[in-house]
């Protein structure tokens, strides 16, 4: 979502704005995909950098340095985190603010360290209308 449009709003996605996007990523795996959209939104964080994870998602350590900071806030703010995965309302409006990458929720968590995997990948551009047709669904 574009939060940086929104000042002073709720950075945490709701259920009535998860299914809102600005872009799409088609791909031969999920992972990909998400990787993808990301991308293509701006929303793809650096690996490699440092990290604030304080949902209960495992994997962010392979590809981040994770770090807890008393004033998670302020850390953003002195350029301390690039990314960040947290439902905390203050720390996610810091992100927004200093333009931080970040997460507000399990699965969408879930989903991009799914994505880090496909990190280097080609990203398969086509036309969706040449993309194959499948029957099957994931998730």
């Amino acid at each position: 979502m574009p939060f940086d449009r929104l000042p002073g709003s709720d950075p945490r996605l709701g259920p009535e704005m998860k299914s809102t996007g600005e872009v799409m990523g088609t791909a031969s795996t999920p992972g990909l995909a998400y990787w993808k959209a990301q991308r293509a939104a701006g929303n793809a964080p650096e690996v490699g950098g440092t990290a604030v994870v304080d949902l209960d998602v495992d994997g962010f350590a392979e590809y981040f340095d994770l770090e807890t900071f008393e004033d998670t806030s302020a850390a953003i703010r002195e350029g301390n985190v690039d990314f960040v995965v947290s439902r905390d309302e203050d720390v996610l409006r810091t992100a927004v603010e200093e333009e931080v990458p970040y997460l507000s929720t399990a699965e969408s968590a879930e989903a991009l360290v799914e994505a880090l995997a496909y990190q280097d990948a080609d990203l398969e551009v086509a036309p969706v209308s040449e993309r194959p047709i499948r029957d099957e669904r994931w998730g």
